[in-house]
């Protein structure tokens, strides 16, 4: 899923599992900081009131320093990074750093710090807490072995004045800014811990500190043990006075509400009990067939430009039956993937086209998916050496002068998915294809990937609106790494390259098109179906200044109104 941000929501689906997390951070290129965006609030607005969210599992902590909580979208309102993403234009904006640069070659990162910055408990942000949230990351008190790696071509961070840092990074990358500019900045007062020797004073140990005191909007009001936790708002926040920040975080205090099961939840927002949870499609198709108007809440179906789920069946072209490009391209057409979409999936899936989301500025338009079409599917096997005898069910070739048939077996974990592949082995045995479908645990599944033992697997996945194109396609990571398939294009591990290495969006586009149109046409994969909405619901009581944004369910932008407030 996606890397917490300090400034506003994103809604994202997985599976069976919905949640509210943050915008997966990414870059695009700026000499210095931009100007100040049109601020995306509604002037109608109101100030105050509590706003009931659904979370989830209570954490154990709100400690930032400890596993999973150093991602929880909890702090996210407490905490704040350099900058964040608009969530309308997806570029990059000041948050406690008020500008920046990027020098010529893109190999050091300046950030001017804002002077009226203060956290929570009232001491100033200085340079010194962001020398000290990027040095964290590399001592060995610290549990930071996630960071640590993600930060290994970061070379050194210079302290320039109480207010100018600048980073040093190994090579120019949109990913080491993506790094830098999305550092969570903590309180070097906080949760610096000392040293030998050294008296440590009256304060908590840093890792034994259950929230944090931080710079955002928010600051930690009280947590009610397996119920809920509470946020207020921030007075010593620079922003409230930011125009940009107009009709931004509304709600005077935030509340979390810790409810695990999903029909526990959607009981609790009939109630009135919630004002916005996240839904998957199915907990969406669910609540739509029992919908009234006269109910309490609102549905709302979001298609924009933010990354949606996709699935496809993995074919591993390590295997000989998979080697030959025909086959695969065959055994695509012969699937009846609308069928699929309006069957098993309501028509909330559209069909998927290549390696990553359809509405992605970096997916081709040009590239059209493979239609169903059994002829043409027929037709490739025979070209590919494959024949069907009228006494003989399944296609099969002749090797050494014995029939070897057309037949594999799919690895799933996910018992929700066996409705559709068990559409797809029936309907491929009558075209003449032999499939077996296996349902295993999760560890086997995980050991088949890393073993490459499977034939093809059904695989899902999510990814930023900016993402790291090489590993799921490099040559280097078929053996031991993220590309499971086992594909290899050297002209496509260039483009990864030459994208990884150009700040700009627009610049990039080029590199990354040219990549998902070679990826789409070799068909490493069946690219099956892609989500083409997210989804939630939300109270009557809560206003909106629209729907959603083009990268954003636009939660920071809501308030409650007056007159429909709960205590």
């Amino acid at each position: 899923m996606a890397t917490i941000h300090s400034n506003f929501f994103s809604l994202r689906c997985v599976r069976r599992a919905c949640l509210l997390i943050i915008f997966s951070l990414s870059f695009s290129f700026f000499a210095s900081a931009p100007a100040a965006a049109r601020p995306l609030g509604s002037k109608e607005a109101v100030r105050g009131g509590n706003f009931t969210i659904r979370y989830g599992e209570e954490p154990p902590t709100l400690n930032p320093l400890l596993p999973p909580t150093d991602d929880s979208w909890i702090t996210a309102f407490l905490l704040e990074s350099l900058l964040y993403k608009n969530p309308e234009t997806y570029e990059w904006e000041p948050l406690l750093a008020e500008s920046f640069k990027i020098s010529d070659e893109g190999k050091t990162f300046d950030f001017t710090l804002r002077k009226n910055a203060r956290w929570s408990d009232g001491k100033p942000v200085t340079a010194r807490d962001i020398e000290f949230s990027y040095q964290l990351n590399f001592d060995a008190r610290y549990p930071a072995a996630e960071r640590r790696a993600a930060l290994e071509n970061v070379k050194s961070l210079e302290v320039i004045d109480d207010h100018h840092v600048r980073f040093h990074v190994a090579a120019g990358s949109f990913l080491n800014f993506r790094t830098v500019a999305s550092l969570k900045i903590l309180p070097r007062h906080i949760f610096r811990i000392p040293d030998e020797g050294e008296t440590p004073g009256l304060r908590a140990h840093p890792l034994q500190i259950q929230y944090p005191i931080g710079s955002g909007p928010y600051r930690f009001d009280n947590w009610a043990a397996g119920r809920s936790l509470t946020l207020v708002r921030n007075p010593r926040w620079w922003g409230w006075q930011d125009p940009e920040n107009l009709g931004k975080f509304n709600p005077y205090r935030l509340t979390f509400r810790f409810v695990g099961a999903d029909h526990l939840a959607y009981e609790m927002l009939k109630r009135g009990d919630l004002d916005y949870i996240n839904l998957t499609p199915e907990q969406y198709l669910k609540a739509l067939d029992n919908y009234s108007p006269s109910m309490p809440f609102v549905l709302q179906k979001v298609t924009n430009s933010f990354p949606t789920f996709m699935n496809s069946l993995v074919f591993n072209l390590r295997k000989p039956l998979f080697q030959d490009a025909r086959v695969r391209r065959a055994l695509v057409a012969m699937i009846d993937r609308p069928t699929i979409q309006r069957t098993f999936f309501r028509g909330l899936s559209d069909l998927a086209v290549g390696p990553w989301y359809n509405e992605s500025v970096f997916a081709d338009p040009a590239v059209r998916p493979i239609t169903y079409d059994r002829a043409a599917s027929i037709s490739l096997l025979s070209q590919a050496g494959w024949e069907k005898a009228p006494e003989e069910r399944f296609f099969f070739r002749r090797i050494n002068g014995k029939k070897e048939f057309l037949k594999f077996t799919i690895l799933t974990s996910n018992r929700v998915a066996l409705r559709h592949l068990t559409f797809i082995k029936e309907d491929a045995a009558r075209a003449g294809v032999d499939i077996e479908i296996k349902l295993v645990d999760r560890t086997t599944f995980t050991q088949s990937l890393d073993a490459r033992t499977f034939e093809v697997v059904d695989y899902g996945w999510g990814s930023p609106v900016e993402f790291e194109p090489s590993p799921a396609w490099a040559c280097s990571q078929a053996k031991e790494g993220l590309n499971i398939s086992g594909f290899c294009d050297p002209r496509v591990d260039e483009l990864a390259a030459k994208a990884a290495s150009t700040f700009s969006i627009d610049a990039r586009i080029p590199y990354l098109r040219e990549m998902y149109r070679r990826v789409a046409e070799a068909v490493p994969q069946i690219f099956l179906l892609n989500e083409n909405s997210t989804y939630y619901a939300v109270s009557r009581r809560v206003g909106r200044s629209r729907n959603f944004f083009k990268y954003d369910a636009g939660v920071p932008y809501m308030w409650i109104e007056k007159g429909r407030r709960s205590p």
